[in-house]
């Protein structure tokens, strides 16, 4: 990553469905704007059912910034419910667009 900035998430991949926390919501590899709603629809559920969201990204070659958007607004969501979001895993494609979008804090990413 470039221009100085760090974002910090654990690299390490995630090979269960289940976290002590929360099931792994293990993000597809186009995460375009066609796959805004259904990534709505299942982090939605995931916070309705009282669970913490733990995302996986590390397989993510596309991204729209629709997406990030849902991913924001979940982790806020998470927030306000007093609910976990971890973005454990992501791809370096993930994590240039959230740098380019400025969207580090808004997910719970340590900038430097």
């Amino acid at each position: 990553m470039s221009t100085g900035q760090n974002m910090q998430a654990s690299q390490t991949p995630m090979t269960s469905g289940e976290t002590g926390s929360g099931a792994v919501h293990r993000l597809p590899v186009s995460l375009e704007l066609p796959a805004a709603d259904a990534l709505h629809a299942e982090l939605l559920s995931r916070l309705q059912a009282g669970t913490d969201l733990v995302i996986d990204g590390q397989d993510v070659e596309a991204v729209s910034s629709a997406c990030l958007q849902v991913l924001a607004s979940a982790s806020a969501s998470a927030d306000a419910r007093g609910q976990g979001f971890h973005l454990q895993t992501m791809s370096g494609v993930l994590a240039e667009a959230i740098r380019n979008l400025g969207l580090a804090g808004a997910l719970g990413l340590a900038t430097a």
